[in-house]
């Protein structure tokens, strides 16, 4: 996974990939509204000024090679030939162009960023392209390519009317247009990139320092008690008191957003649920995180242990998950602050049982404290913190789990219904030779049939018929 970014990097795309994500939403519908192809340039009228976009200017601004290949299909053949081997997850070389779950998983990654930043694919990208496996060909050996040429071509199709194209390189045109001294931008509205958490106002509280004060954790797990929306504590003998505005100023948290999780746009969860997905069919709103890729797995990690702090397995994705990955993976704007410190407040409230997390973060806050003297730090095992031999481990895991076969759930066995014959209410008819009738069972009783005085007959609970009697002289 580290060598597929550093080809990539030195592949001449970290300009362009990484230029800052700012984003000037009524200049960029300007652009996109103007925009038209002359002489090769692209020409827009922006904020009252017209801007002329050239392919020299265009390399110049994000650094991109201007040398190198300009056509894909001069990719050396027998580089195409090795790399269906090489991208392979399996033994058997992969098609030119096929499903994704086919590849290693440095190369699925790779093939998404080139799908939504390179070629700007809309809808899903389960798929690869012939034109997408040139590009993987050409990043991973080291093929010098002309990225000025190919991406000036990609953004004038996207400004040509005549041809049916996905808009995107949003960040790149804003960049543009802010270095161009004749146009005054409005207001800019930052754009989230959704390649991680830390991304969307989480970086201060999952990446605090990893010190662990064990004795000052227990005293503040002990004393703890939630008055009026706030959290007081007393730890080494001083009282401290926690409001969501300053957990939100320690960590850095966002404050705007949204604040309940079920008012996630509807479409944006009907879409994830075909990105999340493995395989081609869309997953559920809770579902096995078997079924996930495994990106998606590992985020979901991340929010159950460290965000939602849930006890136990975490192979099920829940549905409150499943809509925090929908928000950080499409930029949706979260109030972190209000549903952290509501996670903090439910730990530290006796009548709700609830699991304990935050163990950093809480030691944090009071190391902050003046008033409040620390004992002896102890640091986090080097497994509990995240780094390149960490993924690597918990892709090699998933590469494993998926190893024993590719059926997502177990095989059910088709149920046979069988009818049962309708039984008649009805008593059967008794042959009148059949003894079915013992002598105990005789009840004698004045006859029905109006045999006269003194005549009588014999009845039972088993007699199926009213004729079926006995009858008697009172002689007998």
């Amino acid at each position: 996974m580290v060598n597929m970014f550093k080809a990539l990097e030195a592949s001449g795309l970290r300009g362009f990939l990484g230029c800052p994500s700012v984003l000037y939403e009524q200049e960029l519908e300007q652009f996109f509204d103007t925009a038209i192809v002359q002489d090769g340039d692209i020409s827009c009228a922006v904020s009252g000024k017209y801007v002329e976009i050239s392919e020299s200017r265009f390399a110049g601004v994000f650094n991109l090679p201007t040398d190198g290949l300009s056509d894909l299909s001069e990719v050396p053949n027998q580089l195409v030939m090795k790399a269906r081997t090489v991208f392979a997850r399996l033994d058997m070389p992969v098609p030119y162009s096929c499903k994704k779950r086919l590849l290693k998983y440095e190369f699925r990654l790779l093939n998404d960023i080139l799908a939504k930043s390179i070629t700007v694919k809309a809808g899903s990208f389960d798929a690869v392209t012939h034109e997408r496996f040139l590009m993987r060909t050409t990043t991973h050996f080291g093929v010098r390519i002309n990225w000025s040429k190919i991406l000036f071509e990609v953004l004038k199709e996207m400004a040509d009317r005549t041809i049916k194209r996905a808009k995107g390189f949003a960040a790149q045109i804003c960049v543009f247009l802010k270095g161009d001294p004749a146009v005054t931008l409005g207001e800019a509205m930052w754009r989230p990139n959704p390649t991680g958490p830390r991304d969307l106002g989480l970086r201060g509280f999952l990446g605090c320092p990893s010190v662990l004060y064990k004795q000052e954790l227990e005293q503040f797990f002990d004393t703890n008690i939630v008055q009026d929306g706030d959290i007081t504590c007393a730890v080494s003998g001083k009282y401290v008191k926690i409001s969501e505005s300053r957990f939100a100023g320690v960590f850095n948290l966002s404050t705007d957003g949204l604040s309940d999780l079920s008012e996630v746009p509807n479409h944006l969860v009907m879409q994830a649920r075909t990105v999340f997905a493995r395989l081609d069919t869309p997953v559920p709103y809770s579902c096995k995180k078997r079924l996930l890729k495994y990106e998606f797995r590992l985020l979901n990690d991340f929010l159950a242990k460290s965000i939602t702090v849930k006890a136990g397995s975490f192979d099920a994705v829940t549905h409150e998950r499943f809509l925090m990955m929908t928000a950080i993976h499409f930029g949706v704007r979260i109030n972190w602050s209000k549903i952290l410190f509501e996670v903090l407040k439910d730990m530290a409230d006796r009548t709700i049982k609830r699991s304990k997390g935050f163990a950093d973060q809480i030691c944090v806050l009071p190391k902050g404290n003046p008033a409040v003297t620390l004992g002896e730090a102890k640091t986090f095992p080097p497994l509990k913190i995240l780094s390149a031999k960490t993924v690597n481990t918990y892709i090699s895991t998933n590469k494993t789990i998926d190893a024993r076969g590719d059926a997502d759930e177990p095989a059910v066995a088709k149920v046979v219904i069988i009818k049962k014959k309708a039984v008649s209410k009805k008593r059967p008819a008794v042959a009148y030779d059949a003894p079915s009738v013992k002598k105990t069972d005789k009840i004698w009783e004045n006859c029905p049939k109006g045999g006269g005085f003194g005549t009588y007959y014999c009845s039972t609970r088993s007699c199926a018929s009213p004729d079926h009697c006995t009858f008697f002289s009172c002689a007998s």
